[in-house]
């Protein structure tokens, strides 16, 4: 009974130190306030953190200019692009090999024909892939927004040398 208990008092001691050691002054969603531009930062050596944007933003199409300068204008220090190779090889910014519910191509009946089945990572898949395409032909395609409308402004499907 006396191990047990001296064996519980150990094992809390623990935690409350392992708790403590994990604090930091600044908690959770810690913001220094307006200042001089030097206050420290929760990281490991007290520097800011860096900001990586994900490919879409806002209500933008994946991948699109507009979502990679709404990432500039929210000051990421590093954009994260997906690309795929397009049928003349060229590398396009494109969230997957599959363009079926990423662009409006299953719409263009002139296209129809390209349908085909693939293996995207180990599962078989029907629909128009980017490597059937060539960069001028996915260009005249438009994106989809994440809500899964077209996007009408859009600078559509760009070539990873363009952007």
């Amino acid at each position: 009974m006396r191990k047990r208990t001296a064996l519980q008092l150990s094992v809390a001691a623990l935690c409350a130190a392992l708790v403590s050691g994990c604090n930091t002054e600044w908690g959770v969603g810690f913001d220094p306030g307006p200042g001089t531009g030097n206050e420290k930062f929760p990281t490991l050596d007290g520097s800011k953190p860096k900001v990586f944007s994900q490919p879409s933003l806002s209500n933008f199409p994946a991948n699109s200019l507009e979502s990679l300068t709404e990432a500039i204008n929210q000051n990421a220090d590093f954009l994260a692009i997906d690309l795929v190779m397009s049928k003349d090889g060229v590398l396009v910014a494109l969230g997957s090999p599959d363009i079926t519910d990423l662009t409006d191509v299953k719409d263009i009946r002139s296209y129809g024909p390209r349908k085909a089945t693939r293996l995207i990572d180990g599962v078989a898949k029907t629909g128009w892939f980017a490597a059937d395409f060539t960069l001028a032909e996915l260009q005249t395609l438009r994106l989809k927004t994440p809500k899964g409308d077209y996007a009408s402004n859009s600078a559509g499907i760009q070539s990873f040398s363009q952007i």
